[in-house]
């Protein structure tokens, strides 16, 4: 059976890849993601995938499939947007309690609710600043 990833990272240099993402090695590289390197791998990237490219070498062959890729199979990701959610993952994931033992007796623990943090509102874009009016002309 083929394993499914939630995210799949396009690179040159998976160790460079697996540090800028998640801050450590390809060993402790969450097990829904995936880090591609190889043509053949780039290929294989299912339609509707969530994947982002990261480049630490100047362009080459795995660069124009990687482009090519996305040009045949609708890939969703956006670089940012995508480091800022593992971002948030990582942040949830050190602030979450660490996991209970369990030893098997019949009671059952009283569910606790979740409390999400309300998001900020987006902040409205920059107004354009007006146009200056040039100097006159120094040629007179």
């Amino acid at each position: 059976m083929e394993q499914h990833y939630r995210l799949y990272i396009v690179t040159d240099t998976p160790e460079r890849a697996a540090e800028y993402f998640f801050g450590h090695g390809l060993a402790l590289v969450p097990s829904w993601t995936k880090i591609v390197s190889k043509i053949d791998e780039i290929a294989a990237i299912p339609d509707g995938a969530r994947a982002v490219g990261v480049w630490f070498v100047p362009f080459d062959l795995r660069n124009e499939r990687w482009i090519l890729r996305r040009c045949e199979v609708n890939i969703i990701g956006d670089h940012f947007e995508v480091l800022d959610a593992i971002r948030q993952w990582q942040a949830k994931s050190a602030t979450a309690p660490a996991e209970q033992v369990i030893d098997h007796q019949p009671e059952t623990l009283a569910p606790s609710p979740e409390v999400e943090p309300e998001a900020p509102a987006p902040q409205p874009p920059p107004a354009i600043p007006a146009m200056q009016q040039p100097a006159a002309p120094r040629w007179k």
